[in-house]
């Protein structure tokens, strides 16, 4: 599914992959909750039924990537 630009399936798909990841060793705490923030974040823009816009989402996760150090 694709809401305005932003192409749902293709995240939760990346987001997936990552999830293989969280709780291993040598993988930091802070990748995980970036990787859990990144799901609620991805499923408030699902459920906003497009109220939320592709500049908020954009705007939203940049932070959460900002506030755990994690490069774009």
């Amino acid at each position: 599914m694709t809401t305005g630009t932003i192409n749902v399936a293709r995240m939760r798909e990346d987001l997936l992959d990552s999830l293989q990841y969280v709780g291993k060793p040598g993988v930091s705490a802070t990748f995980s909750t970036y990787v859990a923030e990144t799901q609620q974040l991805l499923t408030e823009y699902e459920q906003s039924g497009g109220k939320m816009t592709d500049y908020e989402f954009g705007r939203r996760h940049d932070a959460i990537r900002d506030a755990h150090r994690i490069p774009r």
